[in-house]
């Protein structure tokens, strides 16, 4: 019956958290691999996007490629800001 590899149609994980933290990696069959990332506020953004699982090594590199503009910068400090007053 399963003659061929078994090919996942949707994946949702945690990438690294050694080496990307903060990110997931993502993929819905037939599109690519997708490494976002989670910023404190908003929904998740893309980094990086494979054609295969990426490795450990990959998302490592693409984590450390990341620039955040003056606004996410801006944006974080506030939510942690705000955290912290709620503490």
């Amino acid at each position: 019956l399963f003659t061929e590899e078994f090919e996942p149609v949707f994946h949702l994980s945690a990438a690294p958290q050694s080496v990307a933290p903060g990110c997931l990696l993502h993929r819905a069959y037939p599109t690519d691999w997708i490494l976002a990332r989670k910023p404190k506020v908003g929904p998740p953004k893309t980094i990086a996007t494979y054609s295969e699982k990426p490795t450990e090594e990959q998302c490592a590199a693409a984590y450390d490629s990341i620039e955040l503009s003056d606004m996410e910068k801006a944006t974080e400090n506030l939510s942690e800001n705000l955290l912290g007053w709620l503490k």
